[in-house]
């Protein structure tokens, strides 16, 4: 066992994990924990109470401990990372005033759109300034109450250190983009009225903020600690995507696209999200959010009757859709099961099927399109995003890189290599990473520090045959879209 090393949070929508690394970037082991929402909210609420999201950071700590035998005293230091976007109100005293409101929450679109036309950048109903006009506006006798405004991951710092600190990427979801990675643009207030609360400060990677100043999370008091910073921002950090260039497509829960270093686009709202990495460069964000949770439901249908079950059902559809050619010859899914935040400019919410015909009705085609479908609108952001500027790298991660299908799909859609991380717990690794670059003392460029500990997998090569059926599909895709749903 190694002595010495340093530990990573991932606080998200469904759970935290507390990962540890040797001084050499090596995993030396994980805890898991869970925690739920808030119970009989109403429809769309996604809201958690502070001590579940602690308890489940703290029982992820002990899983750790007690799994792996590591010791507090051995810890040189931590960080956290976790879901972006969220609102988490603390009085002066450093208490929670309301019950914390997560990423996935439905409501503040009214709000967004209002943010988006004054400050001129891409602002969805789902940060966290457009969260704060919601609820200033529900409960206005409570705005005299609120001291500072923090995201789960920046609040999960502060309770166990007394920093109010953040990344630069946790900070542009919270605001948006931000013109300097290290301050708010703080003429962005004199626009909104009421917004005279406090925000956490903005540090760079790996600087050292202070230290543990209680046993909330159960290491020993005086370890050093560095700033938090949202899943996407970090978890691209963690999968080796830090260069300029470079690219991380997630097909996770929602299929997320992050492009590092491009000119960001600030006139595409909803397909479109402009922010700042964790290392302050310039981030462009694509949510799909109909992703994999949506091709579990296809999946998971009775009706199909597979007589297979858990993985091996994946593995099943994942084998017969790759014996499908590329378009699924002629069907098209669009499952949207939720609205589709990424198409904001027409009501997409309802799964259906074009394009039946007598030739197509298989399972094989109907995964294949239910594949297809999510990049469609990956291909669509990339156009914008990256357009013909040049890539470093493609890495792919999340539970839907697991098929090879799925992989080779983005590949060809995308037209570039992709490449499968073999990172597992991205965030998670991503915080443990920025810790230990502060525990090593190292003057190194954190990009080449961070790209040296990252393990790539398996390459996806382009079919370019099919890249260039995928070419002359997509404008057809969009074009149905509109017409199913106005």
């Amino acid at each position: 066992m190694t002595k010495n090393f340093t530990v990573g949070y991932d606080v998200s929508t469904s759970g935290s994990s507390c990962m540890a690394i040797d001084m050499g970037g090596n995993i030396i082991g994980v805890g898991q924990s869970t925690h739920s929402r808030i119970p009989n909210l109403q429809p769309g609420e996604s809201r958690f109470r502070k001590e579940a999201l602690l308890k489940s950071a703290q029982d992820a700590g002990d899983q750790l401990r007690s799994k792996f035998s590591v010791k507090p005293e051995d810890c040189l230091g931590g960080s956290v990372g976790g879901a972006m976007h969220g609102l988490c109100l603390v009085d002066e005293a450093g208490k929670c005033t309301e019950d914390i409101v997560f990423w996935d929450d439905q409501g503040d679109e009214e709000e967004a759109v209002f943010l988006s036309d004054i400050w001129q950048i891409p602002m969805a109903k789902r940060f966290t300034a457009a969260r704060y006009l919601g609820w200033k506006k529900r409960y206005p006798d409570k705005i005299p109450f609120v001291d500072t405004i923090l995201t789960p991951a920046s609040l999960i710092t502060f309770l166990a250190t007394g920093s109010r600190v953040t990344l630069p990427g946790d900070a542009s979801g919270m605001l948006g983009y931000l013109k300097d990675p290290y301050s708010y643009d703080n003429e962005k207030f004199t626009y909104v009225p009421d917004f005279n609360f406090k925000l956490p400060h903005i540090k760079k990677f790996g600087e050292n903020i202070g230290s543990i100043s209680n046993n909330l999370l159960g290491w020993k008091e005086g370890t050093p600690w560095v700033a938090s910073c949202g899943d996407q921002p970090l978890g691209s950090l963690g999968k080796g995507c830090c260069y300029p260039g470079d690219v991380s497509v997630e097909l996770g829960s929602s299929i997320v696209l992050n492009a590092f270093g491009f000119p960001i686009i600030k006139n595409q709202r909803g397909l479109i999200e402009a922010l700042r990495s964790s290392l302050g460069d310039d981030m462009s964000m694509s949510c799909v959010t109909n992703g994999t949770q949506s091709y579990d439901i296809f999946a998971n249908d009775p009706k199909h009757d597979t007589g297979y079950v858990g993985d091996q059902l994946y593995d099943h559809l994942s084998r017969i859709a790759s014996e499908i050619p590329a378009g699924a010859n002629g069907l098209m899914a669009f499952p949207f099961y939720q609205p589709e935040h990424a198409l904001l400019h027409t009501k997409c919410i309802g799964a259906k099927m074009e394009g039946q015909n007598e030739n197509n009705q298989s399972l094989a085609n109907q995964t294949r399109a239910h594949m297809e479908a999510p990049i469609y609108i990956l291909k669509k952001a990339w156009g914008m995003m990256i357009k013909d500027r040049p890539i470093n790298k493609v890495i792919i991660s999340g539970g839907g890189s697991k098929s090879d299908t799925w992989c080779q799909i983005v590949a060809d859609m995308l037209g570039q290599k992709v490449v499968r991380t073999e990172t597992k717990d991205s965030v998670a690794f991503g915080a443990a990473l920025n810790a230990l670059y502060m525990a090593s003392g190292s003057i190194q460029d954190p990009r080449e520090f961070i790209s040296e500990r990252v393990n790539l997998g398996t390459e996806f090569k382009p079919n370019l045959q099919n890249t260039q059926t995928y070419h002359h599909l997509i404008d057809h895709y969009f074009d149905t879209e509109r017409r199913i749903y106005g």
